[in-house]
């Protein structure tokens, strides 16, 4: 884990620096903190300390492997957050891809005993004020469907996606099933206020749609930034991440502040 500070915070002291834990993406099977060195410093830049963490990848562990890594990190974070100049009463979640969906189903665990029991994995009892999630892989549903089929087609993503399927999803699957759908989670968890982003330009837009339809219907408190790309633009997908220093990412940047900075 890796701990970003903005600079006053780190001088002055204090206890008053809210805090964003972040999750990297890389599809469960890739990645490492440091991919995310720019958006975790600009993030701070915005006035939050920022805590980078690793979670062992597929095939070594599986997504509840995972989960259990994030919630031991969410425990020692809960254990040592007097340590340091931070405000241990307003932490925030964000992650990008793969890492918002961890994120998203680390708040599950967190708000919810039933889940927590039907996934195996002990919460942390961290208090979690909101979350950013950026372009994440959101509703599972789908890829459950992958364990099953017969897709023979090696040069199509469904393919590769089948390879590791029963290894990242089975355990889940088998236990915790009706946690998979958005709908779902939208309507039995009482999640804490959300804040998506996605573009026209990013290939898991879909899945963001769907979360804030699925919270919607549920009136649960969110708010979503779905960037349109023109068709000479390109932003491609994660772009506050894996490209911090555009317009477009400076612009989310800002808006997550103001949707944080709202909460406390």
């Amino acid at each position: 884990m890796d701990l970003y500070l903005p600079h006053d915070a780190a001088v002055r002291g204090g206890k008053t620096t809210p805090v964003y834990i972040d999750i990297h993406g890389g599809g469960f099977v890739y990645g490492y903190k440091e991919l995310n060195r720019n958006f975790c410093a600009h993030l701070a830049d915005e006035g939050f300390a920022v805590f980078s963490l690793n979670y062992r990848l597929c095939p070594a562990v599986d997504m509840l492997g995972q989960l259990e890594d994030i919630e031991c990190a969410f425990s020692w974070m809960r254990s040592n957050a007097g340590r340091y100049p931070i405000d241990a009463d307003s932490i925030f979640v964000t992650g990008d891809s793969a890492g918002g969906t961890l994120g998203l189903y680390a708040l599950v665990l967190e708000r919810c005993v039933e889940a927590a029991n039907d996934f195996g994995v002990k919460p942390s009892g961290l208090h979690i004020k909101g979350a950013a999630l950026v372009s994440g892989l959101l509703d599972l549903a789908a890829r459950f469907r992958l364990v099953d089929s017969d897709i023979k087609d090696t040069d199509s993503e469904d393919y590769d996606l089948k390879l590791i399927a029963p290894t990242l999803y089975g355990r889940f699957r088998r236990s915790c099933a009706r946690w998979a759908g958005v709908d779902y989670v939208a309507r039995e968890i009482d999640l804490p206020p959300l804040f998506l982003n996605t573009s026209s330009d990013d290939f898991l837009e879909a899945h963001s749609l769907r979360l804030a339809a699925a919270l919607a219907t549920y009136n649960r408190d969110f708010e979503i930034h779905d960037r349109h790309v023109g068709k000479a633009q390109t932003l491609g997908h994660v772009y506050p991440v894996c490209m911090s220093w555009l317009e477009e990412s400076r612009e989310t940047l800002r808006q997550i502040r103001d949707f944080s900075y709202a909460l406390l």
